[in-house]
This record gives structure tokens, C-alpha cells and sequence, in this order.
């Protein structure tokens, strides 16, 4: 009987020590994954700052070059215009091939330029990803996650490509036109009416997240009142109010009940479609693209607004400027839809002649 007493005893050792041994080695694995993904995402920012540097070397190239070429053409015309003589045509065919030695070597320069582009590329969006892992891991507040917030808003503003303003074509209709250059119109007003759709949208969810995010703050604010105010009462203990506590399922006795108060737990702001912005307080660099590519769209009013927006730290003040710019996007969309079906339909009286 104590023999088997004493192998049960031996066994349950063993399985607490084994136990114990899987414990600590989950905490070693924990502790190393987040030092394992910084290390991925200083490698990842090692590899784009070598390509940034070597496409900065690129550039300074092309720029000597191109004032190079500049001036062999310059001495080339200035050699054409001169006196003809044996002499004047030797210089003109040597500055030829050394302009054309140079014309050759901004090309490779101008090629290598594009593959070191699609290299960043690539590299940033991995960089980017790398971030966005590390940032699942990091803890709030650090020093290191504020400068990986500010990293990944640099990367994805480089991502993103250029913005390209939006030509608003002539939307009157010409009478004297031939069907031809009504269709021309009219393919030039759809055109400017797929851009005003996509710019919509855009200002669209950018008005209902910063909106989303204002009554979020305006319901934290509330509630941080409401606290104040209760604070300042005079609280009285009863004889029944362990009771009360133990009825209304351990709550507090403050007599008030706790349905009504806006919930401070969905504060989370909801996740940005740009993907750079960790809360409203953070630049969104999306107001700043939509007043270049509205430039002659909406109104100069509207442009300052959408610039202020971008740098302000108020949510409410950036959805209203998100909604403004919406309405007169809107009201440019109407205006080309009906000119474009005038057009069309006095282009179908033309074919019908």
C-alpha cells in the first residue's frame, strides 16, 4: 500500500515539474515575441532607409547629368550657328557623342531610378505590415509606440500616391457642335463624375468616422461631469444598503442607477480607412490630399477648412469640414448630371437629322 502511495506521489511530481517547466517556457516564448518583431520592423526600417539612400544618390546623379546635357546642347547650338569650317564640324561631332554619352547615362540612371522605386515600394508596405504586428504587441503609452504610430503615418503618406486634382470640363452646351465633339464632351463630364463619386465616398466615411468619434468624446466628457457631480455630494450610509448591494447584484450603493450613463468602455476610436490615424488627435493627412484634389471643385472657404482640418486635433470640426466639402461635391455631381443628359439628348436630335 505505500509502495503505490509513494509512485502516485512520485508521478504527481513529475507532472507538476513538467507543469511548471511549460509554464516558464510560455513566459519565455511571450516575453521574446515582442522583442523578436521589434527586431523585424528595425530590419524592415534598416532595408528602406538603404533604398532611400541610394535613390538620393540617384537623384543628385540625374540633376548633375541633366545640368551636364544641358549644357552640351547649349555649346551644340552655339557651334551650329557659328562659321562652317572643318574644324567647327570636328568639335560639333565630338560635343555630339558627348552628348550622347550622357543622354545614354541618364537613361540607366532614369531605369535604375524605377527599380529602386518598386524596391521601396515593396520594402515600405512591408514595413508598414511589421509596424501594424508590433504595434498588436507593444504596450500603450510607451515611448516606442508613439515613434511606431509616427513611422508607420510617415510610410503610408509616402505609400500613398500623389493626389492628382480633379478638371471639372466645359459642361455648357454648344449648339454648333458636331457629334463628335458632343461625344467628346461627354465622355470628359462622366469622367469628372466617376472622380466626384470616388471623392463622395471618401468624405463621406471620413465625416461618419470623426463623427463617430465626437459624440465618443462628448459621451467621455458627460460622463467625467457626471462624476464630478457626484463626487461633490455627501454620501450617507444606511443600515440596508449592504442589501440593496446584494439585490441589485453587488452594484454600488450610490442610488442612482447605472443604465442611463453613456458607456465609457467602447471609447476605442473606430479604425481609420487611411490606416495612419491612432486617434483624432493624430494629423490625418487625408484633408490636405482632398483640398489639392478639390482645388476646382469646391470653394476656397472650403479648402482652408479642409486644410485646418487635417492638423486639428478636434474631431467635430473635422467632420464638419469632411461634410461640407461632401455637400458642394454633391451639388457639382448634380449640376454635371444634368448637363451631360442635355447634351446627350441634343446629340440624339442631331443623329436622328
Amino acid at each position: 500500500m505505500l509502495t503505490r502511495l509513494a509512485i502516485a506521489l512520485l508521478f504527481a511530481g513529475q507532472i507538476l515539474a513538467a507543469a511548471g517547466a511549460a509554464s516558464a517556457s510560455g513566459r519565455r516564448v511571450a516575453q521574446a515575441a515582442p522583442a523578436a518583431q521589434s527586431i523585424a520592423t528595425d530590419r524592415a526600417f534598416l532595408a528602406v532607409s538603404r533604398l532611400l539612400g541610394q535613390r538620393n544618390q540617384r537623384v543628385a546623379e540625374k540633376r548633375s547629368l541633366a545640368a551636364t546635357y544641358e549644357s552640351q546642347l547649349r555649346e551644340l547650338d552655339r557651334l551650329k550657328q557659328s562659321k562652317a569650317s572643318w574644324r567647327r564640324d570636328r568639335q560639333i561631332r565630338s560635343k555630339k557623342a558627348e552628348s550622347q554619352a550622357t543622354a545614354a547615362r541618364l537613361s540607366r540612371v532614369d531605369a535604375e531610378l524605377r527599380a529602386l522605386d518598386s524596391q521601396l515600394r515593396v520594402q515600405r508596405q512591408l514595413l508598414v505590415s511589421a509596424i501594424s504586428n508590433e504595434l498588436s504587441l507593444a504596450t500603450t503609452g510607451t515611448p516606442r509606440r508613439a515613434a511606431l504610430v509616427k513611422m508607420r503615418s510617415d510610410v503610408m503618406a509616402a505609400l500613398r500616391p500623389r493626389a492628382r486634382k480633379i478638371i471639372l470640363p466645359d459642361d455648357s452646351l454648344d449648339e454648333l457642335a458636331d457629334p463628335d465633339e458632343l461625344t467628346e464632351q461627354i465622355a470628359l463630364i462622366a469622367q469628372a463624375e466617376k472622380e466626384l463619386g470616388q471623392e463622395r465616398q471618401v468624405l463621406r466615411q471620413r465625416e461618419d468616422r470623426y463623427t463617430r468619434w465626437a459624440v465618443l468624446r462628448e459621451q467621455r466628457e458627460r460622463a467625467g461631469q457626471m462624476s464630478d457631480l457626484d463626487d461633490d455630494q455627501v454620501r450617507r450610509s444606511s443600515g440596508r444598503s449592504g442589501k440593496a448591494s446584494r439585490e441589485n447584484g453587488g452594484g454600488g450603493g450610490t442610488g442612482a442607477s447605472d443604465e442611463g450613463a453613456p458607456s465609457t468602455s467602447g471609447d476605442t476610436p473606430p479604425p481609420d480607412d487611411q490606416g495612419d490615424a491612432e486617434s483624432p488627435s493624430s494629423p490625418d493627412a487625408g484633408f490636405e490630399t482632398s483640398s489639392v484634389v478639390l482645388a476646382d471643385v469646391v470653394d476656397s472657404t472650403t479648402i482652408d477648412a479642409l486644410r485646418r482640418a487635417g492638423r486639428s486635433s478636434n474631431p467635430r470640426a473635422r467632420a464638419d469640414a469632411a461634410a461640407r466639402a461632401r455637400k458642394q461635391v454633391e451639388a457639382r455631381l448634380d449640376r454635371l448630371k444634368k448637363s451631360r443628359a442635355l447634351i446627350q439628348n441634343h446629340l440624339n436630335k442631331l443623329r436622328a437629322q
